[in-house]
This record gives C-alpha cells, structure tokens and sequence, in this order.
C-alpha cells in the first residue's frame, strides 16, 4: 500500500490541536479535542507527540492509549503502565497515594510535561479523577504536566463529571467532518493522480467535481474512512486518472474489506 498516506499532515484542525497543545502545557492545565470517531482525534495527538521536540517547550510528551477503567487507581495505573512501569499495573491493593506517588517519580526522572490521552472519555469519573489528583501531585512537587484528552462526547459530559476537571478546562477544540474541499487537498498530497483530479477541478472540469463529490460521499468526510480510501484506490489503480468507475470499483473492495 502507499506509505504516503502514513505521513503526517498539516490541516486546521491540526493546527489548532498544536496550538491547545502548547496553551495546555504553558498553563499546566488540561485540555480535550472533540468530535465524533473518524474525525482526526487521534491522528492530532500523534502529530504532537511527534513534533513535539521542535515546538519549543519543556520536557517530553507521553502518548497513552486509553481503555475502560473503573476506580480512582486504574486510570493512573494505565498511565505507568503504558509508560513502562508494566510492574505497577500488577500489583494487588495498590493505593491512590501511593500510584501517584510512582507516577512522580517516572515524570519527574523522564521530564514529561505533556500528558496525551487518547479516547479518556473511556475511564470512568473516578479513574480521570486519580489522573487528576496524578496532576496536582505532580505539580506541588514542582513538576507541573498538562494534560490533553480526547473523547467522542463534549467534554462537559465526560470531564465534567469530575468538579475539579471541569473547573480546569481551560479550553476545548471540536473537530468535525472534512469539506470536499480539504478532503481533496489531503489527497492530492497523498497521490498524484488525487493531484491531477484537484487541477482539473480548478479548471471547472464537471467530470472532476462530480468525482470529488463522489469520494465526499462515500467517505462521509471521514478522515479514517478517506485514508483508507486514498491506500485502496493507489492499491487498485497506482497511477491511472481518477474515473467514477475507479472510485466505485474502490468503494466495493471497501466494502468487501469492511465486512471480511
């Protein structure tokens, strides 16, 4: 498949991720992004993780992957286990204090200063509260973290069920469906043949507009959904002009591939 739909891109709602970012860190606050599944949640804590060392802050950034946790120690039990304390995640009766107590000492000796959460709104109220708590720990010894989660539901819904999140979200940013028109500009710099459809576009080829509302159809403004597109139609097709009956014939094996 073309790998050049794995490189990072640079779209408004990734700027604006970087931008939260950066506000999250400088305030040692929290922050969340928004937006139903598809939307480039995940695809935005990625990109600040990976730019991170060049975006001019202190420390490291973590990337944590989250699940449904349950009671106050699990969510920061998570967090040293993704981080590399695999120990802390089998120990029996482990209390919050001291949890919080070992996810000091790890942030502290690797200098995290940024906590990226993906999917948080999975934990339940009082595992995000002990990553809270983490937080505040963190920075009455001096080492203060912000913390950026991601959720499906607006973040009063989920953060909110915990009074001090709520009363610390400084910001939130909600991301919604692609325009046919950045859903365009994201394939053009993912495959030559999108670039082509894209300069005939701007020429007023009617064949071409209808081929672009064609894959905005079909992807729903999906961000996962058009990057999964974009691999199968270079799979199916390498170089050859984007065609109505090149689109749906890749919209089938999408299908196919969805359902096997």
């Amino acid at each position: 498949m073309n790998n050049e739909c794995d490189k990072i891109l640079r779209t408004h709602e990734i700027d604006r991720a970087l931008e939260l970012a950066r506000h999250v860190v400088s305030l040692d606050c929290l922050g969340a992004i928004t937006g139903i599944p598809g939307t480039g949640k995940t695809e935005a804590l990625l990109t600040i993780q990976n730019k991170y060392p060049m975006m001019d802050l202190p420390g490291k950034c973590a990337f944590v992957r989250c699940c449904g946790t349950e009671g106050s120690v699990s969510g920061v039990k998570q967090i040293l286990a993704s981080l590399g304390m695999k120990e802390a995640a089998n120990i029996r009766g482990l209390s919050l204090e001291l949890a919080i107590k070992m996810s000091v000492r790890l942030f502290q000796h690797e200098d995290y200063r940024l906590l990226l959460l993906d999917e948080a709104e999975l934990m339940d109220s009082a595992a995000l509260g002990g990553v809270i708590s983490m937080a505040d720990m963190l920075k009455l010894n001096k080492h203060p973290i912000g913390v950026l989660m991601t959720g499906i539901q607006p973040s009063e819904k989920w953060i909110g069920l915990n009074n001090g999140g709520a009363s610390r979200t400084v910001r939130s940013e909600v991301f919604r469906e692609l325009f046919p028109t950045m859903a365009l500009s994201l394939l053009r710099e993912w495959q030559t043949s999108f670039a082509r459809l894209s300069e005939r576009v701007e020429q007023k080829d009617k064949d071409a507009s209808l081929c672009v509302k064609l894959i905005h159809k079909g992807t729903g403004g999906n961000l996962r959904r058009l990057k999964f597109f974009a691999q199968l139609y270079g799979l199916l097709h390498a170089d050859k002009d984007v065609t109505k009956e090149n689109i749906l014939t890749t919209f089938e094996k999408m299908t196919h591939e969805e359902l096997s």
